[in-house]
């Protein structure tokens, strides 16, 4: 493939970023095709609707004209992790522990050094019940800690925009895609057992807090982190979980309407059960969209800001990109 530049440029074609960073991956799963991701800087991620940003690539026929100054994503085979062969994955906002086995994650840790997960292998929810997506009960896929009957596990791009882990089960009925961006990250169910659920079972801001722990719906209502309840959650269906003694949340997003009911409650007080697609009652599973989208990620905890940065991935950004050769 010809090494390439990319510049960003308004509506008249005046260009207005030099070099964008990008990077772009074969799709692993249909030979031939490309995958291409873009930078958009953090000041000016938001396009507002139906407006259009315009790329314009540039061919330099092989001479290497890419200019990468560092990764801002990548990760590393780390070894044992609380149990279990790992990949450690850096961004600019958080750092993601990733069962190679369990398929699941069983750290994610923010800037700040607190660990909205905490899976460790202590029984029951203070240790071995955490974890994100936890997809299937008393199945386990999906799920830190799964033992040799889980997944295998492939980094398919590492950096420096985005790393791509792809993890099948070992008898290739259940696969999913992780997209890990500089500042959030993205889950797609390619292959499942249905139905099926996406929980997050884990400790916001570190820990369970009786008194500051909460979430936020895209509605503006809120629970406390000790509430318990069943619905279905309004559109566009997202949630994040934060607490009063710190200015960061966590929020997971549904992409497609799917699932007849959402559910939470806190285990013990140790960690949150979280349920896209989960019915309190019998354990019931109702999300059976196959391929289905999931993004996660942190940001700031005011309500009007969340809610902008949130919804921004709600709707797909419009762009056009043209070819030069140089």
């Amino acid at each position: 493939m010809d090494k390439i530049k990319i510049q960003e440029i308004n509506e008249k074609g005046e260009i207005i970023n030099t070099n964008v960073w990008f990077q772009i991956d074969e799709n692993y799963l249909d030979k031939g095709c490309y995958s291409l991701a873009i930078l958009i800087s953090k000041d000016n991620y938001c396009t507002e609707s139906k407006n259009k940003r315009i790329y314009r690539l540039l061919s330099d026929n092989g001479s290497g004209i890419n200019n990468y100054r560092k990764k801002l994503v990548k990760a590393i085979p780390f070894g044992l992790y609380r149990g279990q062969e790992s990949y450690k994955i850096i961004s600019e906002n958080a750092t993601y522990y990733y069962h190679v086995k369990g398929a699941g994650f069983a750290s994610i840790i923010d800037e700040y050094d607190r660990d909205w997960i905490s899976y460790n292998e202590k029984k029951g929810p203070e240790g071995e019940y955490r974890g994100l997506p936890n997809a299937g009960y008393p199945e386990k896929y999906f799920h830190p800690g799964q033992g040799d009957e889980g997944c295998i596990s492939k980094i398919l791009s590492n950096g420096p925009l985005k790393v791509s882990i792809y993890s099948e089960s070992s008898d290739c009925s259940k696969a999913v895609l992780w997209n890990i961006y500089p500042y959030f990250a993205e889950c797609t169910f390619i292959k499942c057992q249905v139905p099926y659920w996406f929980l997050y079972e884990g400790t916001p801001a570190g820990f369970i807090d009786p008194d500051n722990g909460y979430m936020v719906f895209s509605d503006g209502k809120s629970e406390l982190i000790l509430s318990d309840w069943e619905k279905k959650l309004p559109s566009p269906r997202w949630i994040y979980f934060s607490d009063k003694k710190v200015n960061n949340m966590f929020f997971l997003l549904q992409h497609e309407e799917d699932g007849e009911v959402d559910s939470y409650w806190a285990f013990k007080k140790h960690m949150t059960v979280f349920g896209f697609g989960r019915s309190r009652e019998g354990l019931i599973k109702t999300l059976r969209n196959i391929p289905a989208k999931y993004t996660i990620g942190f940001g700031n905890n005011n309500f009007k800001e969340a809610k902008a940065y949130i919804e921004s991935f709600v709707e797909q950004l419009s762009y056009e990109i043209i070819f030069y050769e140089v």
